[in-house]
């Protein structure tokens, strides 16, 4: 059972002297003999309620409702695992020992077993209306003894109640309820929304999640409508992907909302998931496939704990939990700039098949052709080759060409001071394999630098004039 474990020899030699010499000639007869007492004999469905008082800490109090389930005031359900334990325990009540017949022919002072003030109080109700009541003070005087002091109301003995057993009273309130994770990927994320107290940020991605290049079609839609970094997007989602909730602290009523800072929360995480496929291994090794509806969680980040978790609020679940700071100390403080794409071309040089370059009242147009032959031993080959102006050229002339403007970065964001002229003097057309179109429009700045326009967004970045190489 649950509450029963044999005391070991040295422990009963150890036991002699527990209550202490000056109170040797007190103690009953047959205190240095091992006894199991059993308090309580029920089935478990006997049980109505529990409720546990800790000295130190919020306790708990919860119904059997459903058979086998546990029910906390205010309808939260406990753990299922956690519900059958407490459930067996609280029909099986077993002291490990009898210390003395009479506490009080002992001592009077329950302060010397920590019974004065117990470290928690345990009150089990039945459905017959009988209640029993126990209270759980200090450890063993001998680390390694494995018992706790126990009294039980109406007994006017003392009892030792097994280590394993008291210190499952004792667990915090936190431990006794399964956290449900908010179900995030990466994979199927095509809409994000985050909301800090003091600006806010939104991207979308433009196109499907079944895209091959699909972190790559980010785009910034709030504050400034532009292209995000592939890398820097897949890095955060990555990040959102890894939210986890920890240690369970309650309900999510209006009250606990306001008292950890989840009414006003520091972040707001509003995350869109387009329906999608995921793999799974089950029990037997092998490898299944869900198919995962369209859904959207929302997540609101409060305040700090102890310096090391946030206070998190999942909208859907009903739950407050904590949740590391390592996770979400890079979203809290993320600067929504950092995600705007620094590249100038978005194309790649494999998947370019035409490029149009107009500037200065002329015209540049390079088109990538493949032809398909067969070799000496009957293989297929693909050959690229280049037209410059309707003309055969190297393609290694134009990968050399393609290479400097494929690296190209802006150089930074375009302070107020700064003004560029309303007529671009450079413009490039890129075309890829998949006929995506991509335009990049120069504009005079200054003597030095130019204004950079990526398709029709806005004027943002400016850059080294000469920084795509061949203009």
């Amino acid at each position: 059972m649950l509450l029963f474990l044999a005391l070991s020899g040295l422990a009963v030699g150890i036991l002699l002297g527990l209550i202490g010499e000056k109170r040797e000639e007190a103690s009953p007869a047959g205190h240095d003999t091992i006894r199991t007492e059993t308090l309580v004999d029920r089935d478990s469905t006997d049980v109505l309620r529990i409720e546990v008082d800790h000295r130190d800490q919020p306790g708990w109090a919860a119904e059997q409702k459903e058979e086998g389930m546990l029910t906390e005031d205010g309808g939260f359900p406990l753990d299922a695992s956690m519900a059958a334990r407490y459930l067996l325990a609280a029909a099986d009540i077993q002291a490990e020992n009898v210390l003395a017949r009479d506490l009080k022919e002992v001592t009077e002072d329950l302060s010397e077993f920590g019974l004065d003030k117990p470290e928690v109080t345990v009150t089990v109700r039945y459905r017959d209306g009988r209640t029993a009541r126990f209270f759980i003070g200090s450890h063993a005087p001998e680390a390694d003894q494995g018992w706790y002091y126990m009294r039980f109301e109406g007994r006017d003995e003392l009892f030792a109640l097994d280590a394993g057993t008291a210190e499952e009273w004792m667990m915090s309130r936190s431990t006794l309820h399964s956290v449900e994770q908010p179900r995030m990927q990466a994979s199927r994320m095509d809409h994000i929304l985050l909301q800090w107290k003091d600006r806010e940020a939104e991207w979308k991605l433009d196109g499907s999640i079944t895209d091959e290049d699909a972190s790559d079609h980010w785009l910034m839609i709030r504050p400034d409508v532009y292209p995000a970094d592939g890398t820097e997007m897949s890095r955060y989602l990555s990040i959102m992907e890894s939210v986890r909730m920890g240690i369970y602290i309650g309900e999510a009523s209006g009250e606990k909302l306001k008292e950890y800072g989840l009414d006003q929360p520091r972040l707001i995480m509003r995350i869109h998931m387009a329906e999608g496929m995921t793999g799974y291994t089950d029990g037997e090794g092998a490898v299944r496939t869900e198919v995962l509806p369209e859904e959207e969680v929302e997540i609101r980040v409060g305040n700090m704990r102890e310096g090391s978790d946030f206070l998190v609020y999942v909208q859907y679940h009903r739950q407050i939990a904590l949740c590391s700071t390592l996770t979400l100390g890079p979203l809290i403080q993320m600067e929504p700039d950092a995600t705007l794409s620094r590249y100038v071309v978005s194309i790649p040089s494999e998947s370019v098949r035409k490029l149009t370059w107009t500037g200065r009242g002329e015209t540049r147009v390079y088109e990538i052709l493949e032809e398909v032959s067969t070799d000496g031993e009957g293989n297929m080959v693909t050959e690229k080759k280049c037209l410059f102006n309707g003309t055969s050229v190297p393609f290694e002339s134009f990968q050399a060409l393609y290479a400097p403007l494929e690296k190209a970065t802006v150089s930074g964001r375009i302070p107020e001071s700064l003004r560029w002229t309303a007529q671009w003097h450079t413009e490039i057309v890129l075309e890829s394999d998949t006929g995506r179109k991509q335009r990049i429009r120069l504009f005079d700045c200054d003597g030095l630098h130019d204004a950079v326009q990526i398709d029709d967004y806005g004027v943002l970045f400016y850059m080294v004039r000469g920084g795509l190489g061949f203009q």
